[in-house]
């Protein structure tokens, strides 16, 4: 199993339609992170594409970031489970 990463713009300022794509992709993030916090993260389980875990910005991942490694093997741990492997 591997992540892929998809970055997804609530700010898009220069796009022809950039307003209605901002708006889009920010009730996006709300249904997926139920948060808009800047920047959110979520691992989606690749069989049913909901939700396995999201999280907000932490200074930590920053000043450690093995931090943020130890959310990515959360949610895979929780993914290998749940498939019972």
């Amino acid at each position: 199993m591997k992540f892929v990463v998809v970055s997804l713009y609530v700010d898009e300022k220069f796009a022809p339609n950039a307003e209605e794509i901002a708006e889009r992709n920010a009730e996006l993030e709300l249904e997926l992170a139920e948060s808009v916090q800047q920047p959110a993260y979520v691992v989606l389980d690749p069989d049913s594409g909901r939700v396995a875990l999201a999280w907000g910005y932490e200074r930590k991942f920053v000043t450690n970031p093995t931090t943020f490694a130890d959310r990515l093997e959360k949610a895979l741990k929780f993914l290998k489970i749940k498939r019972g492997r």
